[in-house]
This record gives C-alpha cells, sequence and structure tokens, in this order.
C-alpha cells in the first residue's frame, strides 16, 4: 500500500514488487487455450486459479518464458532498473536483489523507510527453522513412511539428524523418476535438464555422489523413447511456453499430467534441498564454533499427554544480533538515509553502527502536542509478578473501565502485549459488549476477528473498542476512527532462548525494543494536524523509558504527562476540539 501510495505522489517513482504481485500470462495463455479447444470438444473447463509470476517462475526456473515480453515483473522491474528512483519493501531488496543476475546494487543513494524494522526484517532473513511436520510431510510425499527420528535430546541431538537427512537427497531423486507412467522419455529428459541445477548444489557438496545420481537415471525400466513428430508439434503448441521443444516428446491427451508431474516432482526435489541447505547451515554455524556466542538455538515442545510426555516440535535458530550479518542490506548503496518516526541512538547500536557513522536530523513533529497528549499513569506495576495476583489485576481492569467510561461515545483502542492478556482484561471488563478482539491471525472459534474484518465492525459501531496485540503498525486510526488508546502494560518480549541471550549481552535492547512498540501504538491515532486523540499507559514503569534520551525521541517526550491516578488523568482530559 505504501509504495502505491510514493509512485501515485512521486510520478518519477517506479515500483517493483516480489514476483508473487504479478500475474503469470502463461498461464492465462494456456487456460484460455484449454478453455477453447474443451469447447470444441462440448467439455467443461475447470474453473480458472490464477497463478502468480512466482508460481511460474518456480515450476519452470530454467526454461525461457515466451511471454516474458509482456510480463508485468519483468517489465516492472524493467522500469526500476532504468529509472533514477526505484521503489521497493526492504524484504525484496535483502533477499531478491543480491540474487538477482541483473540488480539494483551500486546505486548513489538508497532511502529506507520504517528503518525501525531494519533489525526485525534482518533477523528473519537468516532465521533458520527446522519442523518435524516438515520433515514429516516430505519424507511421506516421498513415499517414505519410515517414522522420522527427529531427536528428543536437546541441542546435542541434531547433527545425527542432519546427516540422516543425506539420505533425503536420493530419496528426492526416486520420486522424481521411478514410478510416474509409462512413456517418459522425454519427462526423464527435462527434468535431468532442468532440475540438475538445483540437484548440482547438493552434488557440488559431495552430498551425493554423481555416479549414484546418474545410475539411478540409467536404471529406469519404464521408459519409452516416443518419437512421434506430430504429437511432439502439438504438445509445443500447447505449453511451450515451459518447456525447451527438443524436450517434448509426449501425446497431447498427456499433457496435463506431464505438466502436474513436473510441478509435483520440481517441489518435491526444492523442498528437499531447501530443508537440506538449512541443515547444512546449522552443521556449519555449529562446526565454526560460533553456536551459543553468536546463533542461539531455541527447542518448541509440544505435549502428547500425561501419559505420553513431550516431543521436540521445531528447532529454531537464530542470530543473537545482525551487526555482522547486515552486508546484504548496506553494501547496494554509496550512500543511506533511514527514516522513521521512532529511530533511535538505541536502533543504530543494534545495527552496529558508531555515532561517527552517521548524522542525525531531527524533524519537528507538525501535530500540535495539545491534540496528542501521552498520559502515564503510576497506580500500577504491571509486571509479570502483579498481574498474576487476582485482586490488583481486578483493580487494573476496574481503572481502564474508568476511562471507557469516560469514552462513552468514542470508538478505541486497548493495545495488549498477547493473547492471554487480551481475553483476560475482555473476561473481567464490565464493558466487554464494546470490546472487539483482535489478532493478525483471527479465530472466530474463540470469537477473535482478524485485523481486516475488526476493523470492519469496528466501524459500523460508533462506540466499539478494539483490544488486540496487533495493532501497534500498519493500521491507521484517523479522525473518529479512534479519539483514545490505552497501553495497558509495557510490552516487552517473549523471553526465548534468543532473547533472552540478547538481553544479557544488551539489557537496552531489550528495553528498547518495548519503548518502540509503544511509540508506534501511539503513533496509530492523532494522523493530521487538526485531528485529536489521547493515549494513556496504565503501567508505572513505562515513564522511566519514555524520557530516556536513547529511547525516545523528542516528540514523543514533550507529549508525556505523569498522572498518579486514572482519575486525576481523567480530570485534566483532552477538550476534544480542534482550532
Amino acid at each position: 500500500m505504501l509504495q502505491n501510495q510514493y509512485s501515485d505522489e512521486f510520478p518519477e517513482v517506479r515500483v517493483i514488487k516480489g514476483r508473487a504481485n504479478y500475474p503469470c500470462k502463461s498461464w492465462e495463455w494456456l487456460y484460455n487455450l484449454r478453455k477453447n479447444e474443451d469447447a470444441k470438444n462440448r467439455k467443461r473447463t475447470e474453473n480458472y486459479k490464477p497463478k502468480t509470476c512466482e508460481d511460474c517462475y518456480k515450476i519452470a526456473k530454467n526454461t525461457k518464458c515466451n511471454f516474458e515480453g509482456v510480463c508485468e515483473y519483468k517489465l516492472a522491474k524493467k522500469e526500476a532498473l532504468e529509472s533514477t528512483f526505484a521503489c521497493m519493501n526492504m524484504a525484496y531488496f535483502i533477499l531478491a536483489v543480491p540474487n538477482e543476475e541483473v540488480g539494483f546494487e551500486n546505486r548513489t543513494l538508497c532511502i529506507i523507510d520504517e528503518a525501525h524494522n531494519i533489525e526485525d526484517t534482518l533477523m528473519n532473513h537468516y532465521t533458520i527453522e527446522i519442523t518435524k511436520k516438515r520433515v514429516e510431510k516430505l519424507r511421506k510425499s516421498l513415499k517414505e513412511q519410515k517414522e522420522v527420528n527427529f531427536p528428543k535430546e536437546k541441542w546435542n541431538g541434531i547433527l545425527p539428524v542432519n546427516f540422516y537427512f543425506k539420505d533425503i537427497i536420493n530419496y528426492a531423486v526416486d520420486a522424481a523418476f521411478e514410478n510416474i507412467y509409462e512413456g517418459e522419455a522425454d519427462l526423464l529428459k527435462f527434468l535431468k535438464k532442468t532440475v540438475y541445477s538445483d540437484i548440482k548444489i547438493i552434488l557440488d557438496k559431495q552430498l551425493v555422489s554423481k555416479d549414484i545420481f546418474f545410475m539411478k537415471v540409467k536404471n529406469q525400466k519404464n521408459l519409452v523413447n516416443m518419437s512421434n513428430l506430430e504429437r511432439k508439434q502439438k504438445l509445443i503448441n500447447y505449453s511451450k511456453m515451459f518447456l525447451p521443444s527438443n524436450y517434448i516428446d509426449l501425446s497431447e491427451s498427456e499433457t496435463t499430467r506431464f505438466m502436474d508431474s513436473i510441478e509435483k516432482y520440481q517441489k518435491r526435489i526444492k523442498n528437499a534441498i531447501t530443508l537440506f541447505d538449512d541443515l547444512y547451515k546449522i552443521e556449519e554455524i555449529q562446526e565454526s564454533g560460533e553456536m551459543g556466542a553468536k546463533w542461539i538455538p531455541t527447542h518448541v515442545e509440544r505435549n502428547y499427554g500425561k501419559s505420553v510426555g513431550t516431543y521436540l516440535e521445531k528447532i529454531i535458530l537464530k542470530p543473537i544480533d545482525v551487526k555482522d550479518l547486515k552486508e546484504e542490506l548496506f553494501d547496494q548503496a554509496d550512500f543511506y538515509i533511514l527514516s522513521s518516526a521512532t529511530l533511535s541512538k538505541q536502533h543504530m547500536k543494534d545495527l552496529g553502527f558508531n555515532e561517527k557513522n552517521y548524522a542525525v536530523v531531527n524533524v519537528p513533529a507538525s501535530f500540535p502536542v495539545k491534540n496528542r497528549p501521552l498520559k502515564v499513569i503510576t497506580e500500577f506495576n504491571m509486571n509479570y509478578e502483579n498481574l498474576n495476583k487476582k485482586d490488583y489485576f481486578k483493580k487494573a481492569i476496574n481503572k481502564l473501565d474508568l476511562i471507557l467510561e469516560n469514552h462513552e461515545n468514542e470508538r478505541g483502542i486497548i493495545h495488549v502485549s498477547s493473547n492471554k492478556l487480551m481475553n483476560d482484561i475482555f473476561k473481567t471488563s464490565i464493558h466487554k459488549n464494546r470490546m472487539i478482539k483482535v489478532t493478525s491471525n483471527g479465530n472466530l472459534i474463540d470469537g477473535i476477528e482478524s485485523i481486516d474484518s475488526g476493523l470492519y465492525y469496528h466501524e459500523k459501531k460508533n462506540n466499539s473498542v478494539l483490544i488486540s496485540p496487533s495493532l501497534h503498525t500498519g493500521v491507521d486510526f484517523k479522525d473518529d476512527k479512534a479519539r483514545f488508546q490505552i497501553i495497558f502494560k509495557v510490552p516487552f518480549l517473549a523471553g526465548d532462548e534468543q532473547v533472552s541471550a540478547r538481553r544479557r549481552k544488551d539489557p537496552n535492547w531489550y528495553f528498547g525494543k518495548a519503548v518502540t512498540q509503544m511509540i508506534q501504538s501511539y503513533g496509530r491515532t492523532t494522523r493530521s494536524v487538526n485531528d485529536y486523540s489521547v493515549t494513556y499507559i496504565l503501567d508505572k514503569r513505562a515513564l522511566h523509558y519514555l524520557k530516556n534520551d536513547n529511547f525516545t525521541p523528542d516528540w514523543v517526550k514533550e507529549a508525556v504527562i505523569k498522572y498518579d491516578t486514572v482519575e486525576k488523568a481523567l480530570e485534566d482530559n483532552l477538550d476534544n476540539k480542534t482550532n
């Protein structure tokens, strides 16, 4: 959405998005051809399932696309490459740019908006996740029914798993070259050609010998060389955008099965390679001696039940920080401008930048401070121990209800740090009839809306209150969409192994992340010069962090007002009038 806004406001900007955002012209052509042929034969054509450029790229990665000249992704990329100003999201820039044959490197200037998200984007890029379900699903799809020996031990168990899965490439090759259907000499040739560039990644690592690979190919018994020129021509006309013509020799009636086979078995091999590459990275990290020092494994366990015990569901491997991993982003241009309403000295430190490496330009806030008071109420300390005291929690909810009563005819937001806290507040409040529970992955069984549906119902009622852990960023509550909001507690990160290790290494990082989320929440309302709203924070700990120069920009600090009680904050409330 933001990319489109830039191009609308600045016509010279050219936007490039990931392939998944563009329709596949080849697939449209193929569907229309099938539809015409089925009409001639009085057959019903299946409903059209649109494919994106990303889908087509995965299916026929090593095949020239005959629709390249009209491909919306290629055209958008060409325009962006030729333009002085190209606009893309950060994930595309980090992932796609260094890996494209022709990329966007060597630019004079790179501007990164919402720059407070750089660390999280890099962290997501480098995180490795191995799940039991992912492994079992792949083994099952490869017709390997043996139980997966996922380790029940802690980290020491991962290396045997790594060696154990060297065989998975053999299974992938078997599935690609055996038991599809008779008459697939050319399918074999095609797969050998197009998949080899992926398989050779494994071969180059000497995980599967080339002799074994080609012996599997050679020993197929059910492959018949079909060299009918007429059938070959029909297939070329039918699916030429996917396949090089010299590897096509199937009848027209077999085309659909042929194409499905290519997609299915290519996908299996790619899944095997992706899984193995992740395991290979883990082995490299462990052998480098960085395990525990720079990379932290987190083990997620699930209960089978009281009588059975637990099993290891997934292993997540994250770097402690991204200071040594930021080159993918910061080696693409001569100069960088990082833009954000919440970018702090702590963010720059987290990225490994010395203060001598950058200059800071502060732009004063254009919204009057009287229209956006940030009221910190020191009546409660919302730490874990206090929130688990029934009487203490009930007293806090009584004060929250008092705020809701003061805004009985206005829409608002309650920002919480978890689904559990959201549900506990909902159950305890006397104003639950006004509340709409919202999460990014809404579950209607539990009475929780998705963000989109929650916003829809929010606008239908003139005093609804959204309660959510997911509304601190990316949502606009301008004007009467929200005249007040409550931040119930300081949103500290959940303490998995990586977070705990990082906090021990740099406590300010931990506190800075919480402050950034509070400021992002604060910024959801008062969206223009004439807009107005009031924000309440019910956790006294927020005052200390919001007054810290390392965490908080001046435009936020100037809006902070301390109150001893909720009642005093309400007495001095916003007049709700603008000039």
